[in-house]
């Protein structure tokens, strides 16, 4: 799995590409390192995921909950019809926003988080 991370308009964007099975130490080390500031704001992109298990699901729990907690905020992108139906099973979309588009949830992010300030 590859990972980058952008910052953009005061949002982490971190890219994920690949497989994701079996790196969760790495994702909670890097997702653990960017919700360290008060309020953190982050775009999460499962770009090219095919499947995610329920260790990484539970990740994804679990990282909202920290966030969630720093009042910030955290929103995915899903492209993958397979991984989306997957969130939505876990019910996760109830509690998160999950977009289709990288554009539509920076668009909205900003827009959120202007409305914050």
């Amino acid at each position: 799995m590859e990972i980058s991370i952008q910052k953009q308009e005061g949002i982490y964007i971190v890219h994920m590409q690949g497989n994701y099975s079996g790196v969760p130490q790495l994702f909670r080390d890097v997702l653990s390192t960017l919700i360290q500031e008060e309020d953190p704001a982050l775009l999460l992109w499962l770009d090219k995921i095919t499947a995610l298990s329920s260790i990484e699901i539970k990740e994804i729990v679990d990282i909202q909950e920290a966030i969630h907690k720093k009042r910030g905020q955290l929103k995915i992108v899903c492209e993958q019809s397979g991984v989306l139906n997957i969130l939505q099973a876990t019910r996760l979309d109830k509690v998160t926003p999950i977009y289709s588009e990288l554009r539509q949830a920076v668009k909205d992010f900003a827009r959120s988080r202007l409305r914050t300030v």
